[in-house]
C-alpha cells in the first residue's frame, strides 16, 4: 500500500491494479481486485495465507498447483448446479480474499478444485466467469 500511495501522490490520475499475476517457478498466482486498492492493501496478508495453507494447497506437499486464482466466490444464485465464480464481484470486504481460491493441478481430471480456507479442504467445483 505505501508504494501505491507514493505512485498516486505523483500522478495526475489515480492508479490501481485490476489483476496481479505472480509467476513462480512451478505455480502462477492471479489475484483479482475486489475493491479500490484491495490488492495493494491485502497483498501481504494474501501471501501470508498462501504460506499458512501451503500444505493443504499442495495436497500434503504431494503436488504443487500450476495456478491459483484468488479469490473465487460461491455462486449462490444458480439453482441447478452449485459452482464458483472465478472473478471478483466487486465487494468491499477484505475477508473475501480468504474464503475460497480456485486451484488447478496437472493431475486433475476436472478443470479445477476450490480450496476452502475455513475448512482447510479442496472441493470439486466448476468455475464460471462473472461478467
Amino acid at each position: 500500500e505505501p508504494h501505491m500511495a507514493k505512485i498516486n501522490a505523483i500522478n495526475e490520475w489515480p492508479v490501481d491494479m485490476d489483476e496481479f499475476y505472480l509467476h513462480l517457478t512451478d505455480c502462477s498466482i492471479l489475484i483479482n481486485r475486489i475493491y479500490r486498492h484491495s490488492i495493494s492493501q491485502q497483498f501481504r496478508n494474501i501471501i501470508r495465507e498462501i504460506g499458512r495453507h501451503y500444505t493443504y494447497i499442495t495436497k500434503g506437499r504431494a503436488e504443487v498447483p500450476y495456478e491459483i486464482f484468488i479469490p473465487v466466490f460461491e455462486d449462490k444464485d444458480r439453482e441447478t448446479n452449485v459452482g464458483f465464480l472465478d472473478t471478483a464481484q466487486r465487494t468491499s470486504n477484505p475477508n473475501d480474499y480468504f474464503g475460497y481460491w480456485g486451484v488447478y493441478y496437472s493431475s486433475q481430471e476436472e478443470e479445477a478444485l476450490v480450496y476452502d480456507l475455513e475448512r482447510l479442504r479442496l472441493i470439486p467445483g466448476e468455475l464460471f466467469t462473472y461478467d
